[in-house]
């Protein structure tokens, strides 16, 4: 297929989309820059807080509405904490009273100044919150200066917006009003506003380049967001391939959601346990359309990243408390937070490290910092009882390691005694496998632990001495090398012995190369990424007993042309 004339971007959402571009009107806020008078003070911030509550009665009457995804109750929900943050709210007051600005300049420079703190900052997750931050702005910017009365995009099941950024607000608008796909010239994958996207199945593409210098309203556009391509006012040829393809991805896409149903089971009847990866609490709506077997890695970063303060136990237990009760009973793998000092600068005082990713993270961080970890653990052990909660910790370099972390937590159950709070004494505590030594050590570790995960990525990385994300080194970095099989080959040998469960929850789980492999290694526990889930799932309710035939006699410290040409079997075998 000739791809010549298309736009390269990020795909947020899968999919196929044939229409035409249509822009979203933009509306520049005229923003007045005069400093504003001593007798204008009072109006001013009268202005300022007749929006704040305009817009916070306004959010509610939508989280009213039963129609409403847990994915867009829960974004509503933190647009209303940075609406009524009281530290934003008083550097607002501060800037109209002491600096003379008007309400609507002080909104915009108190949110612009939050944004690019987040953008210094050089941290992802930051920079995925900042369209929530500016679109909480542009709402009260809007309310302000009498924009939220003008006439909205009208769109329709052809158009495919074209914009330079999207806000959350506008994703659930666009569902709203039939909107199919949509381009942008920024964006990320794990925003807010992608996130909703995917809950609300918008076929989109980010991150595009030139994307508003090469579109013109009206143009007929294929928007193919399985490669990454917006070709552009595509040939006869280029049309009758997409809408084939197109079709027979829709066809596809029905069968596959059909497995949603069925039990995780092979071919030949070998139970399985297929859970799935998440990152952040707005993906329940995704985890429950997928009815995985429950969650074998609930990230916790989010918590401590997207905020100017550290979150209390009130807090995290809400969050925990959501997600047991509706996937019980089901089991949820909560890893405690995997984090060092290096993101958490800003909000605790520490030496900076040279390298961080071998200093002091994951467990090794939540021990030195006790008052942190135990707000953690104690907001987990109150909300075990809603459902199956199950913690794992990371960073763990062997047993000794890991009964450290076990005997803070026993500890905390003793005081929580004390204090008469509900917890479930049986929860399991469970070990990530992503550095070498506990992979070697895993025979030790399945004695004291309750279960084990093999978290493959940083496992390859720290292997092969390889970071993952350096093309200059990317080569080095094969998931399928010896030495890397040999290591899983520990853990399975380890939790077969002393029968203890154990799952793979890194990316290896969710490639479709390296799935009957693991399978065939003895693997029966994957926890997987989302957006896979349901193509590992298909691929492994169809293994047969063939696979495991293949498998037999295999030497994971054999050479890796040998490992290769294992991997094209098992495909062919699995296909």
């Amino acid at each position: 297929m000739n791809r010549a004339g298309s736009l390269q971007g990020l795909v947020v959402h899968s999919g196929i989309f044939i229409g035409r571009a249509k822009y979203q009107e933009k509306r520049e806020a005229q923003i007045p820059s005069r400093k504003i008078k001593d007798t204008e003070l009072e109006a001013e911030i009268s202005s300022l807080q007749n929006s704040l509550n305009h817009i916070e009665s306004e959010l509610n009457n939508i989280l009213d509405n039963q129609n409403l995804t847990e994915t867009e109750r829960d974004i509503l929900q933190s647009h209303l904490l940075i609406l009524r943050d009281p530290e934003i709210e008083k550097e607002l007051l501060h800037t109209i009273e002491s600096l003379k600005y008007s309400a609507a300049a002080a909104v915009h420079a108190v949110y612009s100044k939050i944004c690019n703190q987040f953008k210094e900052m050089e941290n992802e997750y930051f920079l995925e919150r900042l369209d929530d931050y500016k679109d909480v702005s542009r709402r009260i910017i809007d309310f302000i200066l009498n924009h939220g009365t003008s006439e909205p995009t009208i769109w329709t099941d052809q158009d495919i917006a074209i914009l330079e950024d999207i806000s959350p607000s506008q994703v659930s608008s666009y569902a709203r009003a039939g909107l199919k796909a949509y381009c942008c010239v920024n964006g990320s994958y794990n925003s807010h506003a992608s996130i909703l996207s995917r809950a609300l199945g918008l076929i989109s593409l980010v991150s595009v380049e030139n994307l508003m210098e090469q579109i013109e309203e009206g143009q007929e556009l294929i928007l193919d967001a399985q490669e990454g391509l917006l070709i552009l006012s595509p040939s006869p040829e280029a049309l009758a391939f997409y809408r084939k393809k197109a079709a027979e991805l829709e066809r596809r896409n029905q069968l596959l959601e059909v497995l949603s149903s069925k039990p995780s089971t092979t071919a030949d009847g070998t139970k399985l346990d297929l859970m799935l990866n998440i990152e952040l609490p707005e993906e329940l709506d995704l985890v429950l359309k997928l009815n995985p077997d429950g969650i074998g890695l609930f990230r916790t970063e989010f918590l401590y990243l997207d905020r100017n303060s550290l979150p209390t136990e009130h807090e995290q237990y809400l969050v925990y408390k959501k997600l047991a009760e509706s996937l019980a009973p089901k089991p949820i793998t909560i890893r405690t937070f995997d984090l060092g000092g290096d993101k958490l600068s800003h909000l605790i005082p520490g030496q900076t490290e040279m390298n961080p990713y071998l200093g002091s993270r994951g467990i090794r961080f939540s021990l030195s910092h006790p008052q942190l970890f135990e707000t953690q653990i104690r907001a987990i052990l109150r909300a075990s009882v809603h459902g199956n909660i199950r913690i794992m910790f990371p960073m763990i370099v062997d047993a000794q390691d890991f009964l450290q972390a076990k005997t803070f937590v026993k500890d905390l159950m003793k005081m929580m005694d004390t204090e008469s709070i509900s917890y479930n004494p049986s929860v399991e505590l469970g070990a990530m496998v992503e550095i070498p030594s506990a992979a070697i050590m895993a025979d030790e570790l399945a004695q004291v632990c309750d279960f084990l995960s093999i978290g493959t990525n940083d496992l390859v990385q720290y292997t092969l001495a390889t970071d993952r994300n350096n093309d200059q080194v990317a080569d080095y970095y094969v998931q399928h090398h010896p030495a890397v099989l040999k290591l899983i080959s520990c853990c399975i040998e380890a939790s077969t012995i002393h029968q203890k469960s154990l799952s793979v929850c890194g990316e290896m789980a969710s490639i479709p190369r390296y799935i009957p492999l693991l399978l065939g290694m003895g693997i029966r526990a994957f926890s997987i990424n989302p957006h896979q889930y349901l193509s590992a799932k298909q691929l492994l309710c169809n293994a047969s007993q063939s696979i495991l035939e293949l498998m037999q006699g295999f030497d994971p410290c054999q050479n890796r042309e040998e490992t290769e040409k294992l991997l094209v079997r098992l495909s062919q075998e699995s296909n």
